[in-house]
């Protein structure tokens, strides 16, 4: 059922009278009726057709004291435009259902449900994936997103990319990497663009220095061998995924800039620059597997965590990737050097930069942008006012710090957790790679619950006791851990979530929009695994 905003005052069928008893007066139009008020041919509803129409009056008690107050509402073709809500088992009533009163006196836990531990598990696992044995060293991966923010900020993909069609390459070369890419943003149009067009962007660069190595190796040498492999350096690589970086981040500020000067229309602006008003971190791994060369490309603080194990046996983890923050010494020191004179454009007390959170991000066009474009928004295209203090941007760029590292595979093969930062906001990275060592463990030992079986249900609490409560920034520790999932991402999420702990889970899965985002952040997981498992 959709509610129209406005309020409709009609008379009802038949007036009040001067003496009456106070009363609460129903009136509903026929099916027809409806049909002739919207103009609609009968025997079909018309998309957005008023429904039952009902007029609430209540007489006042003096003579002649009457007043009306009249609600309505009609349906709104629901199916049409977005995934259905009256699925089976739902308890939103269908379109047409009449409402009695003695439903709507039943309200109390009906708009927002406290999930039982069985509910919960299947909203955490709504947008799992797995994808397992792929070619090239990759043995597979898991995914999973768990939503707070509405609509989702995260946003992930996995792509094969055959980059050179060549023979092979140099050791330190790379012909076909697996790209993996996630991130996490401000406002969700920067990281929609990044899910699009991040790795097009990268493939594109890379075929480029390819096609550059080949076109040098041709020239230098007369050697078949050499022109069939050309060699690409590190350095090669690394700077093709920069340029990627930058290239499209340059061109969302660009056209968010532009869009001012060349628009036709209030909405055309307001389309070009929210790209570059909301804003994304960025997290990219690309594997070689003729090399077995892992590259990580970080732009802001989404992480990257291999899991290895030791000689003892015991997974370790090794990170690939910093939080890029006013708390990293190194990120700080440049950020204060691009801006010299100007005080406090890196707190000391809460990382940020003139208020964000990161350092690099892609878009966050309010700490890029010219002050005049920054203005001009404001005053007259619904923008938001500049940063105090803003004088010398860019005070952010989308130029990543990219890792190298060479991978193990086999039986006991590394695995690569790439997550946002909601995620690490409640676990350790080391924590993080012995809570997936454990699930890798248990599908060893064959002891993983079977997909379909439902988890246990039981009451959050013991009977009799109350919640205790719990603090946004709760941490988990592997004393919390518990398996219960196929899915290696959907396994880490329940335990970042709280794992043994089911009131803690259940409470952080039931909250919804607008609370959920002061109680856990959107969190999305990949797992890459190099090994067998």
């Amino acid at each position: 059922m959709f509610f129209r905003r406005e309020t409709i005052i009609r008379p009802l069928r038949r007036p009040f009278t001067k003496r009456r008893t106070p009363q609460l007066q129903l009136q509903s139009q026929s099916q027809s009726q409806q049909r002739r008020a919207y103009g609609a041919s009968p025997g079909r509803r018309q998309p957005g057709s008023w429904g039952t129409q009902v007029a609430l009056g209540v007489l006042g008690a003096g003579a002649g004291a009457g007043a009306i107050a009249a609600g309505s509402y009609y349906f709104y073709d629901h199916e049409k435009r977005h995934e259905s809500p009256w699925g089976e088992g739902s308890d939103h009533p269908r379109p047409g259902t009449e409402i009695g009163t003695g439903i709507g006196l039943q309200w109390k836990g009906k708009a927002v449900p406290a999930l039982s531990l069985a509910e919960a598990t299947a909203k955490l696992r709504e947008e799992e994936m797995a994808c397992m044995r792929l070619r090239d060293g990759v043995g597979g991966f898991h995914a999973v997103r768990v939503a707070s923010n509405s609509p989702v900020e995260d946003e992930m993909v996995y792509a094969v990319e055959e980059v050179d069609e060549g023979g092979g390459e140099e050791e330190e070369g790379g012909r076909r990497p697996d790209a993996s890419r996630l991130t996490y943003r401000r406002g969700w149009a920067t990281s929609a663009t990044l899910r699009d067009s991040l790795v097009p962007f990268v493939s594109r660069e890379l075929r480029s220095a390819f096609a550059v190595a080949k076109e040098e190796a041709t020239v230098s040498t007369t050697a078949p061998e050499s022109r069939r492999n050309p060699r690409i350096s590190p350095t090669a690589i690394d700077r093709a995924i920069k340029a990627a970086f930058l290239s499209l981040d340059k061109e969302i500020i660009e056209d968010g800039n532009a869009a001012i000067q060349e628009s036709q229309s209030q909405a055309e602006v307001v389309s070009r620059q929210a790209p570059g008003y909301a804003g994304s971190c960025g997290l990219l791994s690309v594997f070689d597997p003729h090399s077995s060369v892992l590259r990580v490309a970080c732009v802001g603080d989404s992480r990257a965590v291999l899991g290895r194990k030791n000689p003892d046996g015991k997974w370790e983890a090794e990170p690939l990737s910093e939080d890029q923050t006013g708390f990293n010494e190194a990120e700080y020191a440049r950020v204060t050097a691009d801006h010299p004179g100007e005080t406090d454009v890196v707190s000391r007390d809460s990382g940020r930069v003139l208020g964000i959170a990161v350092t690099r991000a892609f878009g966050d066009g309010l700490w890029k942008w010219p002050l005049e474009t920054i203005n001009v928004a404001s005053k007259r295209f619904w923008g938001r006012d500049p940063r105090p203090g803003y004088q010398t941007p860019p005070y952010l760029t989308a130029e990543p710090v990219i890792s190298t590292t060479k991978i193990q595979s086999g039986k006991d093969g590394d695995f690569l957790i790439m997550a946002t930062d909601g995620v690490w906001d409640h676990i350790s990275s080391q924590h993080a790679v012995e809570c997936v060592g454990q699930w890798i463990q248990a599908r060893r030992a064959g002891t993983l619950p079977e997909k379909q079986r439902a988890v246990r249900t039981h009451n959050t609490v013991e009977t009799g006791q109350r919640p205790v409560g719990y603090s946004s920034r709760w941490k988990v520790t592997p004393g919390d851990f518990v398996v219960e999932d196929e899915n290696a991402a959907t396994h880490l999420a329940r335990n970042v979530l709280g794992g043994k702990n089911r009131d803690l889970f259940c409470g952080a899965m039931s909250a919804t929009p607008p609370l959920s985002r002061n109680v856990r952040d959107d969190l999305t997981v990949q797992v890459v695994f190099f090994g067998d498992i």
